[in-house]
């Protein structure tokens, strides 16, 4: 039983209330909160609150306060109990700002690739660029293997505590993948198709054969789990984030390679707020030859950047279907590939639902066209090019094309004199 003293006009403008909030846990998604109301008289009641899995907390706890005529001081008050309880999923770090109508997804697991003799990649390596990463001012859910919490709470400490920026932690292992992760499911299917004598005789004509996606598996899997874990976000929203999201993004966990590249940021709704997901490409799409999964795999063609990506719930939920079918089917073709080559099926088997932006590398920065979303999308260098002396260096343009409308945006930058 926990007791709070609070003014209300529920009773008089003045009235001095105790809330006395007992709480009944029915499980993860259904509470209870038994709320005792105290005048200063012999007039005592119990008003009941019932969070469940198919309500909204924020809103519930402001209905009620509305129904009870509560001062803010009260609901703000009511409001802090309930989320400390009800938002249990994972360690919460920061605040959530009200402008942010958004989150971003990030995860990493390690599968190993530090001791690979090839592409080879240090967990350290991984944790430098999320240092980067964090720095970005966004809204973060991020899961983590949990071998790597500890470090994992000391970035966001350091480098996001200061500005109280969200960041929501939570811890994965095999066990969390194999029970909530689809794609985690496919390990051994991609394992048996890498091994045929057809898989091998396609990956022939590839400029480079070897590479993490023909030789992993488990490299392709956790890629493929992108989607799962935006879904695993939506579907455990009340418990993950504080108040409802409309739009999620997913941003790789070694996004952002060098530190140059972290700018001020904030999000360009204008562009993004659709009922799309919206996914970057830098060379144009043949639909003659990207619709064959068997070509691009035997070409190793890669025109979408899985990296970067942002969507409304409803079309990343359509999107989650979307994916899965495309990669079954390129399963049953023998095809094992990475989640870039799965999202160029879904262009063509799901028509709409992928809106293309497809811009040109940047002059003098030629890596950024690997993590350029941050750039595109940002609002601030949008309406000044206060910015564009770290990304231009002679007059060049971005273009930024709508594929489906056709409608080109062209972002002119210039050299500050």
């Amino acid at each position: 039983m926990i007791c709070f003293e609070l003014r209300s006009s529920f009773v008089a403008a003045t009235a001095i209330i105790f809330f006395c909030l007992h709480f009944v846990f029915n499980h993860a998604l259904n509470e209870s909160f038994a709320i005792l109301l105290k005048d200063g008289s012999s007039n005592d009641y119990f008003v009941n609150l019932e969070l469940g899995s198919t309500n909204d907390p924020a809103v519930t706890v402001a209905t009620f306060c509305q129904d009870y005529n509560l001062l803010p001081s009260s609901c703000s008050a009511l409001d802090n109990i309930v989320r400390r309880k009800y938002f249990h999923n994972g360690d919460t770090f920061g605040d959530w700002n009200e402008s942010f109508e958004y989150v971003f997804i990030t995860a990493f697991y390690d599968i190993g690739r530090g001791k690979w003799t090839e592409f080879k990649r240090s967990e350290h390596d991984y944790m430098q660029n999320f240092h980067n990463l964090l720095q970005i001012n966004i809204p973060l859910v991020v899961f983590i293997d949990e071998k790597y919490y500890d470090l994992t709470r000391a970035a966001i400490i350091k480098y996001r505590t200061h500005n109280h920026l969200f960041t929501k932690v939570i811890t994965i292992n095999e066990n969390f993948l194999t029970k909530n992760i689809l794609s985690w499911s496919y390990i051994e299917v991609e394992e048996a198709i890498m091994s045929t004598h057809s898989y091998q005789q396609a990956i022939l004509t590839r400029p480079e054969q070897l590479t993490p996606e023909t030789l992993y598996p488990r490299y392709n899997c956790i890629n493929h789990a992108k989607i799962d874990f935006i879904k695993y976000v939506i579907d455990h929203e009340y418990s993950i984030l504080p108040i409802h999201i409309g739009y999620l993004g997913w941003v790789d966990f070694g996004y952002i390679s060098i530190e140059s590249a972290v700018l001020p940021f904030e999000l360009n709704s204008q562009l993004l707020f659709s009922d799309h997901v919206s996914v970057l490409n830098t060379v144009p799409i043949d639909p003659l030859v990207d619709s064959d999964p068997l070509t691009v795999l035997s070409l190793s063609l890669a025109k979408i950047h899985g990296a970067f990506w942002f969507g409304s719930n409803s079309a990343l939920l359509r999107y989650h279907t979307a994916y899965h079918r495309s990669l079954q089917s390129m399963h049953d073709v023998n095809i094992a590939d990475d989640d870039q080559a799965v999202m160029l099926q879904v262009v063509f088997n799901e028509p709409g639902l992928l809106k293309l932006w497809r811009n040109a590398p940047l002059w003098g920065y030629f890596d950024w066209g690997w993590y350029v979303g941050f750039i595109l999308f940002n609002r601030l260098l949008w309406e000044s090019l206060s910015l564009v002396k770290l990304v231009a260096q002679a007059n060049q343009q971005i273009h930024l094309v709508d594929q489906q409308n056709e409608l080109p945006t062209t972002i002119v930058l210039v050299r500050e004199s």
